[in-house]
């Protein structure tokens, strides 16, 4: 499993890396991304184990890379996807590498509101 989160609010990104198992609330959450404005996420502590457990990543990308991600999309797919779903595909050249240094098996999508 890979989670995507917006720069400007990324609590379980930071809670992956420092090793938690919860996230802690991420104060002045700020991104264009209202659907990814999640400052603390109630299932967090069942996120981090899904990562974990499929040795899957989390990810933080700058909203500058998701709208740019989304114009590439409209571009070259004609989809012009809101910026929640364009950061979920950063634009070619994006510097956003993955946490976990191990592959994922499979990669999953889901609804910030259902996370």
């Amino acid at each position: 499993m890979i989670v995507v989160q917006a720069a400007g609010c990324a609590p379980i990104v930071r809670a992956f890396e420092q090793g938690a198992e919860r996230a802690e609330f991420w104060q002045n959450a700020a991104t264009i991304s209202s659907g990814l404005r999640v400052p603390k996420p109630l299932g967090d502590f069942l996120i981090l184990r899904a990562v974990r457990s499929s040795n899957g990543a989390c990810i933080a990308i700058p909203d500058r890379e998701a709208l740019a991600a989304g114009v590439e999309a409209a571009r070259l797919d004609g989809v012009f996807p809101a910026p929640e779903g364009a950061a979920c595909s950063p634009p070619s050249g994006a510097s956003c590498a993955p946490v976990s240094s191990n592959p994922p098996n499979a990669l999953s999508s889901t609804t910030p509101a259902l996370a």
